[in-house]
């Protein structure tokens, strides 16, 4: 009932299932989203946040309670698994992650955009929707990898 209005929207954990669903509803509302934690990075298996200890453990990044505590997922996997996992369209993954939070968070006028005036930092994929290359500022970096590391 409520993922029909006009001004929701939704967040969902990237269960196929669920996104599917919701992406077929209202893909221009979905947004994707990543509190990615320095652990994405390979250096590092554990940090303290929140006066917490949490840890990387079989991908999940959890407290000593076994809570999740944080996402081990960058957003060029999120928008692979939409396309490859949930059957969304390459354009409409991509917005997911660019231009629908841009407009959600009010900033459709300077973000969300690969267009002139606009602030942006894109990732460039390949066929097979993996990481080639980043622009940073207008900067190319060849190796995205390098910069995580």
């Amino acid at each position: 009932m409520g993922i029909a209005r006009k001004r929701l929207t939704q967040r969902c954990i990237q269960i196929p299932i669920n996104i599917s669903i919701a992406a077929r509803l209202m893909p221009d509302r979905l947004c994707l989203v990543t509190n990615a934690m320095c652990t994405l990075a390979g250096t590092r298996t554990e940090l303290f946040i929140h006066r917490k200890t949490v840890r990387l453990s079989d991908g999940k990044i959890t407290d000593s309670s076994g809570r999740l505590a944080g996402a081990h997922i960058s957003m060029d996997t999120c928008v692979r698994n939409m396309i490859d996992k949930a059957g969304v369209a390459v354009d409409e993954a991509i917005n997911m992650a660019s231009t629908n939070p841009a407009r959600v968070l009010g900033l459709e006028h300077e973000l969300g955009f690969a267009q002139s005036g606009y602030r942006a930092s894109l990732t460039l994929l390949n066929e097979k929707h993996q990481p080639i290359g980043i622009v940073v500022d207008g900067r190319f970096l060849p190796n995205p990898k390098k910069v995580l590391t």
